[in-house]
Formats: C-alpha cells, sequence, structure tokens
C-alpha cells in the first residue's frame, strides 16, 4: 500500500486518511472517548501520530530530514481520536518501557488511558507490546500497514482482487 511511503498529512496524502477512516468505520471504531467514530464529524477527529510526532523527532534517527517527516507522518502511524485523547496523550509514548526510558512516566498511554485490544484492533494496530517500542519501529509499520491492507482486501474483494 503506497501510503506507507507518503506523508499522509499532507494534501497529497489525504484521500489515504479517508480510506483508513472509512476501513476503521466498518470495523466498528470509536474515538478512544467511547463515541463511534462515525457519530463524530470526520473533520472534528483529531489525526492522532501512534508513535508520538515530538517523541519520534526527539528519539527516531534518521538523516535526511523529508525521509524523516515521511516515516512520522504516514498512514501507518495515524489513526483518527477524540480531540481533546490526542491532547491528554500528548507526547507520551505508547510503551511503557520508552514511557520510563525517555518521559520518566511509569506507563505508555495505552495501559495509561486502558486501551483494550478490542480497541486497538479496530484501528489495526497490531497487539504485540513489543512492537510497540520504540526500537521496533519500522516493524510497527510494516505490520500495521498490513493489517490496513488486509482490511481493505476484506471490505472491497471486487477492488482489490
Amino acid at each position: 500500500m503506497r501510503g506507507r511511503n507518503v506523508n499522509v498529512l499532507k494534501r497529497s496524502g489525504r484521500q489515504y486518511l479517508f480510506i483508513l477512516y472509512l476501513l476503521m468505520a466498518q470495523n466498528g471504531a470509536d474515538d478512544w472517548a467511547g463515541h463511534p467514530i462515525t457519530r463524530v464529524p470526520y473533520k472534528d477527529l483529531a489525526r492522532h501520530h501512534i508513535f508520538p510526532k515530538e517523541f519520534l523527532n526527539q528519539n527516531l534517527v534518521i538523516d535526511d530530514p523529508t525521509d524523516k517527516e515521511i516515516a512520522i507522518n504516514n498512514l501507518g502511524n495515524i489513526t483518527l481520536i477524540d480531540k481533546h485523547m490526542n491532547s491528554e496523550i500528548g507526547d507520551l509514548p505508547l510503551h511503557n518501557e520508552d514511557a520510563q526510558r525517555y518521559s520518566g512516566e511509569d506507563r505508555g498511554y495505552i495501559s495509561k488511558i486502558g486501551l483494550s485490544e478490542s480497541t486497538l484492533e479496530k484501528h489495526f494496530i497490531p497487539l504485540d507490546p513489543d512492537l510497540w517500542k520504540l526500537e521496533n519501529y519500522e516493524e510497527f509499520l510494516r505490520e500495521r500497514m498490513e493489517l490496513i491492507y488486509s482490511a481493505l482486501k476484506r471490505t472491497y474483494p471486487r477492488i482489490t482482487g
């Protein structure tokens, strides 16, 4: 899926976000604040960096600035959630070890806000906690893109067949 090599937050990549929204709606995803995303206007959903943008800017080692921007803002690292929840998460890493190492917090945001496996699955977030570590970011992106692409093939078999 091409969205992995595109900055989906720029105009040229926004169609990938809308496809993600459609797949998440089909999958019964909520906005992490308890509301089905289909009940929240699309424009009111935050484009949430699963691995927080500032966290990656400070800790992801990629020399070329354009490549780094794409690595941070590609479809594999974005989901759609409640704006207030997005603000609450801020730049807290998702994994407990990374939260302790990089931000001094005792827990990453997945356990801190109590996201269930079901919620993660509906957002196509891999369930393997090892993939939530910074050191496994590339593998996380590959796995998430595969989950998104598999959902796309299931949802639209005649188009993707």
